[in-house]
């Protein structure tokens, strides 16, 4: 009941994320003019405003979502989830949705972001908590609406928090939340904010304001103070859009006429350094061990009650009972611990101190714990505290050694002979068992695992020095193994010993040290490579776009600025020396549907990138490479000679209309190199592959599926496509074919698709300029480009409605071959309601295509791109045929 309640209150606070996602009425408005309000250090902002000549798409989508409404599958699903519910449960269930129901009508969300919304993001410092890190972003939404609305749409926000609040509470049957009303800005503006009742818990911290017509909803508070203080006109912040970059990069654009979007790489990599620099730190510290921290029942009983008593304020009757506990538990870690924490709470500092010291001496290897716990937060800075958790860590650290062995082997005839110790162990057999331990040390006198099995069989024996002295000699020797040890019942006889206990702590000195040094080696390695990635991004500047709506088209224009000295990043061959395109046409055909043509980047350069950065990441990075270089020398592959080094990077794709199938292109270096490469590829594939698809078949006959995966290999019968070959797959009627020319690598869905793009490029065929829908509505470069596409959407619904039609009749066939009766119906139910998604799908028939082009000038990309809808005249056409 209280999972239920959680999971459908929790879709309370989904919809104060709602108005991110509205796409509102028409208002008059004078322009962006909530930009104003965003502080400067955020990393992202994105503004919109409605636009009139986008009606249109409103009344489409509208359509969609109406199909969505209409196709009943709501309804499906709750039949499917209420036999799964009993009736109180359901009831629970239709209560909320009732609930949810009537505080959603409460807010005019059409009206809400009626005239502008902005939003904006920006990383905030990670907060340590016990156990880890947590790291909440800050992000504001600014909702203009019009009319006297936002008032009633404030008190409408309000209430889901409060109700959300309500809900969250009686699933977790705690009080932990609350919502905060005051007002802020000498007492103009309302602000309700979402709070812990107690400082130690972690809460998303949200809030909701009004101020003048603007709703504002905020994670985060600071961010909602510094919006508040830049509307007043007041605090240190600055706004971003006054900021000279911000500036810069829109003096480079169109004016925004219906959306502006700004991303500030820089700030982004400011706040992620902070925060993976926190987070690497935490995970350095040796996590806490809690030893001798086991209660009796009576023990337990008053450690609940004093805690329970805590919680409700009453410090002294938590040390009173605490008191009661430690007299039936003096040993117990958690509770001298406990102590501690009630003492410091009740201002006894020396009392506090010293029963902290005792829980360390007893076994509360905690530092974190006691770093961060708010109870302790009247001690720190003393130094007893922090020789405490010193030495808290010292002794966490020394617990955190990962049982290692070195200096043995897994192989050979001490090995063998020390297998058969062991089996004669499993046989009580132990004389034997210690003859064959000697044969071993006979053989290998150094080797630890022998030197510990002599241990084990002495001490099962009674041989107690004797046992001591090969377990010592064991440790010493690479035996790095204390929770074995601690744990193992044949040195049962020797574990009172000094000498054992002795053995036992060096034992976890040295596991401890080598795991350090080898977490060290990892730490190093992230530590690196999270360096290396905040260089390459540091590549970058900002991006910033802005969108317009002209007719029945959307327009974009993007630019991306590299950063100051961009060009001496290690990162920039992969893309910044690439060679600019001035040919787009050459390849394709009048017949051209969609295409792609690009310069790519250097995929050469790029591994490169990704060896050096591994080369350079310490120790454990030279580990990995070398077993990346094991893995290539066991498939056969070297990745930098066998594929990228023939590679040059520029491609090709053409799709042709009227089915007549699809051609990929890419240029290669050598063309010798290539065909050798790709033709011992395919070779492998239909020899290799299809012997095992034989084998497994072979064995299991119900894995015959398996067979259409196979492949092979014949000449094309073409004279346009000399030295090409036909590649069959059992799954396909129809052969690909495969080839080079003109210093193309080029695979085609067909062999007249392959031979048409290369007609063309010699003159034979007309080329897509003689295309007069494709050149209307893709971006014609004029010079040089980067790349230029043009993506035919005019199918997209029945596409969609295709994948979804597959989906189904698998998941429909899935629950019929299932033998699981309770599975059946819930699949068959799930299969159903897909089924009545495909008319959905079908409504998303609007989109005619999406063309781009992008530029690079060694500084700075460009990038346009359009999107054409149909307009209704044109839609309610192809709707009739």
């Amino acid at each position: 009941m209280k999972a239920i309640t959680l999971l459908v209150g929790s879709g309370l606070a989904a919809a104060l994320v709602a108005p991110a996602l509205i796409t509102s009425a028409p208002v008059d408005t004078a322009g962006f003019t909530l930009g104003g309000a965003i502080p400067n250090d955020v990393f992202m902002y994105v503004a919109e405003q409605h636009n009139p000549e986008r009606e249109f798409l409103d009344r489409y989508w509208k359509e969609v979502f109406d199909e969505l409404e209409q196709s009943g599958i709501a309804k499906d699903l709750m039949a499917l989830i209420e036999p799964l519910l009993n009736p109180e449960q359901m009831a629970e269930v239709d209560r909320i949705k009732e609930r949810a129901t009537q505080l959603s009508a409460g807010v005019d969300w059409e009206q809400l972001g009626g005239g502008e919304m902005v939003f904006a993001e920006r990383l905030s410092p990670p907060r340590r908590i016990s156990g880890g890190v947590v790291a909440i972003p800050d992000m504001v939404w600014l909702l203009r609406g019009r009319g006297e609305g936002a008032a009633q749409n404030y008190k409408g926000l309000v209430a889901i928090l409060e109700a959300m609040v309500d809900e969250v509470e009686k699933a977790v049957d705690t009080d932990a939340l609350i919502v905060e009303q005051s007002k802020q800005l000498g007492g103009k503006v309302p602000v309700a904010k979402l709070l812990p009742k107690s400082s130690g818990n972690v809460v998303m911290p949200l809030a909701v304001a009004l101020h003048d017509d603007t709703v504002i909803i905020a994670v985060g508070e600071q961010i909602l103070e510094d919006v508040l203080n830049l509307l007043a006109g007041r605090g240190s912040k600055k706004a971003l859009i006054n900021e000279p970059r911000f500036k810069l990069a829109f003096s480079k654009l169109p004016p925004a006429e219906d959306g502006m979007v700004f991303v500030d790489i820089q700030n982004l990599l400011k706040s992620a350094r902070v925060s993976v620099d926190t987070v690497l730190s935490i995970v350095e510290e040796p996590r806490d061990v809690y030893r001798n921290a086991s209660m009796s029942a009576e023990a337990a009983e008053l450690n609940h009650r004093a805690l329970a008593a805590s919680r409700a304020g009453d410090t002294a009757q938590a040390l009173t009972l605490t008191q009661q506990g430690y007299k039936v538990a003096p040993e117990n870690s958690l509770l001298l611990y406990n102590l501690a924490c009630f003492h410091a709470l009740t201002g006894n500092r020396n009392e506090a101190l010293t029963w902290l010291e005792k829980a360390v001496d007893s076994g509360f290897y905690a530092p974190r714990k006691i770093a961060e716990d708010p109870h302790l937060k009247s001690l720190r800075g003393d130094l007893r505290y922090e020789a405490a958790r010193a030495k808290a860590a010292e002794l966490a650290a020394r617990c955190c050694g990962n049982d290692t062995i070195v200096n043995s082997s897994t192989s050979g005839e001490a090995h063998r002979l020390t297998m058969q110790a062991w089996q004669a162990r499993e046989e009580k057999n132990y004389t034997q068992g210690l003859e064959l331990a000697k044969q071993a040390y006979a053989v290998a006198p150094q080797d630890s695992r022998v030197l510990y099995c002599l241990a084990c069989f002495h001490a099962l024996l009674g041989h107690e020095n004797k046992a001591l002295d090969s377990l010592e000699k064991a440790v010493d020797g690479g035996y790095y193994c204390p929770q074995h040890i601690s744990t193992d019942p044949d040195l049962q006889n020797i574990r009172s010993h000094p000498r054992y206990k002795t053995t036992q702590t060096k034992a976890e000195t040295m596991a401890a040290e080598l795991t350090a040094d080898r977490t060290a080696d990892k730490l190093t390695l992230l530590k690196r490579l999270a360096a290396r990635m905040m260089d390459a991004g540091g590549t970058f500047d900002y991006v910033a776009t802005v969108e317009t709506t002209d007719g029945h088209t959307v327009q974009a224009e993007a630019i991306s600025a590299l950063a100051p000295g961009a060009q001496d990043k290690a990162i920039y061959p992969v893309f910044g020396n690439r060679r600019q395109l001035t040919n787009f046409d050459r390849y394709l055909p009048k017949e051209t549907l969609s295409f792609s043509v690009s310069s790519g980047a250097d995929f050469g350069a790029l591994y490169e990138y990704i060896l050096d950065s591994f080369e350079s990441a310490g120790p454990w990075g030279k580990k990995l490479l070398g077993k990346w270089g094991k893995v290539q020398k066991q498939v056969g592959v070297d990745v930098k000679q066998d594929i990228l080094g023939w590679i040059d990077g520029d491609s090709i794709s053409v799709t042709l209309e009227n089915n007549l199938g699809s051609v990929w292109m890419l240029k290669v270096t050598d063309e010798e190199v290539a065909r050798g490469k790709v033709s011992s590829a395919l070779q492998f594939l239909s020899t290799k592959l299809s012997k095992s698809v034989s084998e497994i078949t072979a064995k299991n006959p119900a894995f015959a599926g398996l067979a259409m995966l196979t492949v092979h290999t014949s000449p094309a019968q073409r004279e346009q496509l000399e030295g090409f070959q036909n590649i069959h797959f059992a799954m396909s009627p129809q052969p690909a074919v495969w080839g080079i020319a003109d210093n193309y690598l080029i695979f085609g869905s067909s062999a007249d698709a392959a031979a048409l793009c290369l007609a063309t490029a010699r003159g034979e065929h007309p080329n897509i300029r003689e295309n007069s829908r494709v050149m209307s509505e893709m971006i014609v470069p004029a010079g040089h480009f980067s790349s230029v596409t043009l993506t035919d959407q005019r199918g997209l619904g029945e596409e969609l409605a295709g994948v979804v039609g597959v989906v189904s009749m698998a998941t429909g066939m899935a629950g019929v071959a299932l033998p699981n009766p309770e599975l059946q119906p819930v699949l068959s139910g799930i299969a159903g309601m897909m089924t009545k998604l495909t008319p959905v799908m079908r409504k998303i028939d609007f989109y005619k295509s999406c063309a781009t082009r992008t530029t690079f000038d060694g500084q700075m990309w460009g990038v346009r791109s359009v999107t054409h809808y149909l307009s209704p005249e044109e839609r309610a056409g192809s709707q009739t045929h």
